[in-house]
């Protein structure tokens, strides 16, 4: 029968089988408050899809926006130790004056050597959002005006050691952001790793580092070093 839950969901775009080293390629939506999904159940012959939909709410009675509506997609196979996925999202980008779209997809997957887990993504993105305009979105993440209409497109790839209840997960990844028009692209890239000790079949511990740059097409680079330590149970 599958599975429909409602609640605060990661889309589509973050489940194809990455190696848990916090290394992004895109600008996905990442997790949406209030949303559909529905995922097809086990059993199919590997098969398996999922679909997200998540309405714009909670309008602000100051700027009158209300959050991104998104939609998402996702198409898996799994046999023995490989693993493939396809997904798409689109997303209503809401903005004073402007209501533009941003849309993404990936393709990615793993394969399981019985030593390390290997992982390999490839995404591609585009936006229509007018240069100088501050999304929704990105102004909940304390982020300024966008830079225009424009493209992007990345790759990671990242591998999973497991060694007794430990498990260590470096990956690498590599951005490349392209506005309409212009005649140089900006860059983004990062390196990460995530390291977990299983404490029993439910607890986990965790933590993660990632060190990256990003740089723009006029030449200014801003780099980043974040890291956590934390615990995870599942119910």
């Amino acid at each position: 029968n599958g599975a429909l839950n409602y609640a605060w969901n990661n889309g589509p775009q973050n489940t194809f089988g990455g190696s848990g080293a916090v290394v992004g390629v895109h600008n996905d939506t990442g997790r949406l408050d209030n949303a559909f999904m529905y995922s097809t159940p086990a059993g199919m012959g590997g098969f398996g899809a999922s679909l997200m939909y998540a309405p714009g709410e909670n309008k602000s009675s100051v700027t009158g926006l209300s959050a991104t509506s998104y939609w998402g997609a996702s198409g898996s196979y799994a046999n023995g130790p490989i693993y493939a996925v396809v997904a798409y999202e689109r997303s209503g980008a809401k903005a004073v004056g402007v209501s533009s779209t941003q849309s993404d997809w990936t393709v990615g997957g793993s394969y399981d050597f019985g030593v390390a887990k290997g992982f390999l993504a490839y995404e591609r993105g585009r936006s229509n959002v007018p240069g100088g305009v501050v999304l929704v979105t990105e102004a909940a993440n304390g982020l300024g005006a966008q830079n225009g209409p424009g493209t992007d497109r990345g790759w990671a790839i990242g591998v999973a050691i497991p060694f007794g209840a430990f498990t260590f997960a470096p990956a690498y990844s590599r951005e490349t952001t392209s506005a309409s028009g212009a005649a140089a692209s900006g860059v983004n890239k990062a390196w990460g790793a995530n390291l977990t000790y299983d404490l029993s079949k439910r607890t986990q511990l965790y933590a993660v580092l990632l060190n990256g740059s990003s740089t723009t097409a006029a030449g200014a680079q801003i780099k980043n070093t974040l890291y956590g330590t934390g615990f995870k149970m599942q119910f």
